[in-house]
This record gives C-alpha cells, structure tokens and sequence, in this order.
C-alpha cells in the first residue's frame, strides 16, 4: 500500500474502535466504510458522499474512517456550517475517540485569537489529529502536517457559502483542498444538494447510501396540520400552537418525555407594520423588513446586523396602530410558557447562544432531562442524540419553501 496502511477490518485497533458503536454495523455501513478506508490508501482518492437519513449511521462511517487515519498518522479535518455546532462535534468526536489517545481541538468564533492561532499551530507541527471547524479553516492560514481525510458534515447546507469577497462554496473549496493534497473527501447528507447529486450521476462523486437505520427503529410518524382551520378557531389571531400539537406535547410532558419546537426564524416578530398606509419598517442598507427583537426592544436586520428603536407611530402616516406581524422563536417561546407553566423551557438561537459554551451547556441539560421543552431554530437540528425526546414540532413548516433560493422549493 502506497501508505502503509493496513486492512482495517483486519486490525485489532480497528476492531475494539468499532465495537464500542452501540449498535450492530448494517451491510450497507460495512461497505460504505470499507471503500472510505480503501480511498485513504489511494494514489488520487475518490470524493464520496455518504446519504442516509438521521440516524442511519452517517456520522459512525465518518468517526471510523477517521479512526483508520489518525491511526496511520494521517490528520483529519471536520468541517460543519456554523461555529455554534463545532463545539457540539468536537464532544461528540471526544466522546468516541474517549479510549484512545487521540488529540480533538475545535474553532469557532468563541475562541479567542490566542487560542485559535495555538491551534492552528499544533495543527502545522502536526499534534492535532482531528480539528473541527468552518469552512473558513481551509482558506484561513492552516496547513496540515499530513492530512489524510477531509469529512464535510451537512454538505448541503447553505452556511458553507461565504457570502464576502472572496465569495466561494467551502464545500467545494474542501473537494479541491483534498485535490491538491490527496487526501480523501467524504460528503455526508441525509439530503444532498442539488449540485452534489448531479455530479454523482456525472460519475465525479461517489454515491455510498445508507438506506435502513444503525438502531433498527423505524421512522418517526409525520403528521401535517392545516393552520388556516386552526386560525379560524383562533378568531383570526396567529395560530402558533395547533390543537393536535398543543394535545400531544401536554401527553409526553405527563409521561416525563421531551419535546423540541423547530422554527428557522429568530426574534420575536418578523416585521413592524402600519395597518393604515402598509408601510413596514426596512434596513436602510439592505432593504428588508426589520425584525422585531423584544428582549432588546431592538429592530433588527438579519443580513447586516443594522439596529434601530421601533417606532411609536408610524413613520409614513403617523398612526399609531402600527403593530407587528408574524412570530419567530422568542414569541414561541413566551406563549410556551403560558401554556405550559410547569414545564422547563429554552431557547436555542444565536440571539440565546452567544456565550461561549452556552450551546453545549443547554443541550447537556437536555439529555440531563433539566429541560423539558427546546424552542430553537436550525441549531437543534443537527445530528443531536436524545433518547427521551418523543415529539418534535415544526412551526411554520411552509417556512422554508418561501427562501428567495432556487433550491428552496
């Protein structure tokens, strides 16, 4: 072998990493890992993208396929779509790779400039074997000793693009990365993107599919909730929480279950608007409806961070009837306090988490059973293991068919 290493599913090593998986390798696994850890020994490896669904066992074909080359000297680079789950990751990888000695460091933009420049470092002198971070990584000043596998988890999603000059997909950018230095490229997704899926039918990517899950359960029942006959009982108010919803999340508190509300949209209203003129209040940079934030009793754009005090009247017309419309995470949260009084809730969102730490800390409470109830935005919906949630919500699902994104539909 080019590299030196040997068949994994005949070493020892190997054996005891994967044993420690809680639960049986599928088939399919088996095969999706083998062809990860041939590519480690190739010439000009493969770019590869594992799909499965949640918990199809993505991540344990990604963990042993990095096991296989920190093993053989080789570094590995995780790259995730924001900072706030680079820490979730790097506990994630630290709780796998527990036993053996196997250094993990992580960057994201809780870390001060000390600590990360001391990373990227080690990661030079080559006594990081693991590092976890954004797409930023690659085109910031790291260079790797030796790196040997690159992994990019939720290849599909759209925090890989930096939207500043110079503008570019870190995905792609970790596909040429791998080019450039002959390491190997594993995409994972339980929904590729368009892109990734066209080039897996052009023969540039290698589809691996995990089509059963690593538990053996089946998948969850979906059931879908017509809100415009739950507005009508609502006298024409917002409708936040259905009937069925607000019936089930009241049964799985009573059996000590818990619940995550999911809403991609953070604040507490999303706009301000005048029911005289119509006139709704806008950035002045970016021309988008200022989003209502109560906590701060701020007016916030979401794209540039621009703030104002929300009006008194209306600035148009001068009326002062002018009122906000629509709802994000901090007015599900307050009306989920009303209704559910008793119960321990809290919000995940980057208005919530911008505490080092903050993040790890709240989801640890939650597998601690210290919360019952997570209200959050796409934070909560990476990958987490909880194995007393039982009921997830999905407010405003029509919400993400509305992006200005051609992919969005």
């Amino acid at each position: 072998a080019r590299r030196g290493i040997r068949l994994a599913s005949k070493d020892l090593e190997y054996q005891a990493f994967a044993n420690a998986f809680p639960f049986e390798e599928t088939a399919d696994q088996a095969e999706a890992i083998g062809k990860v850890i041939a590519d480690l020994d190739a010439e000009q490896p493969m770019d590869r993208i594992v799909c499965g669904d949640v918990g199809f066992g993505k991540t344990e074909v990604a963990m042993r396929a990095a096991f296989v080359a920190v093993q053989a000297g080789k570094q590995v680079a995780v790259l995730v779509p924001t900072t706030l789950l680079a820490q979730q990751h790097a506990a994630n990888f630290a709780d796998r790779f527990a036993d053996w000695p196997v250094r993990i460091e992580s960057l994201s933009r809780f870390r001060s400039t000390k600590e990360t420049t001391a990373v990227l470092e080690a990661v030079e002198k080559g006594t990081v074997d693991i590092v976890i971070a954004t797409h930023r990584l690659l085109h910031a000043n790291a260079r790797f000793k030796d790196l040997g596998l690159i992994i990019v988890d939720e290849e599909h999603e759209n925090s890989y693009k930096q939207d500043s000059a110079p503008r570019y997909n870190g995905r792609d950018l970790a596909v040429l990365r791998g080019h450039l230095e002959k390491s190997a490229v594993l995409l994972g997704s339980a929904t590729p993107s368009l892109e990734s899926f066209h080039n897996t039918e052009t023969d540039k990517y290698h589809l691996l599919t995990l089509p059963e899950r690593a538990d053996g359960q089946s998948l969850p029942i979906i059931r879908i909730v017509d809100m415009r006959i739950e507005g009508k009982k609502n006298k024409g108010g917002p409708a936040i929480l259905s009937d069925p919803l607000r019936g089930r999340m009241e049964a799985k508190l009573n059996e000590g279950e818990q619940v995550i509300l999911f809403l991609n949209r953070r604040g507490f209203a999303r706009s301000i608007q005048c029911p005289s003129c119509g006139h709704v209040c806008e950035c002045r940079h970016c021309a988008i409806p200022l989003t209502y934030h109560r906590a701060d009793d701020r007016l916030i754009c979401h794209m540039c961070g621009h703030q104002a005090l929300p009006p008194k009247k209306c600035p148009e017309c001068g009326d002062a009837a002018i009122r906000s419309q629509g709802y994000g995470t901090e007015q599900v949260e307050s009306v989920i306090k009303k209704v559910f009084p008793q119960a321990r809730v809290a919000r995940i969102d980057t208005d919530t988490m911008r505490r080092k730490n903050a993040l790890r800390e709240t989801l640890q409470k939650f597998r601690q059973r210290k919360i019952d109830i997570i209200i959050g935005t796409q934070l909560v919906a990476k990958g987490h293991n909880f194995p007393l949630l039982t009921l997830v919500g999905v407010i405003d699902a029509d919400l993400g068919l509305q992006g200005s994104d051609l992919r969005a539909a």
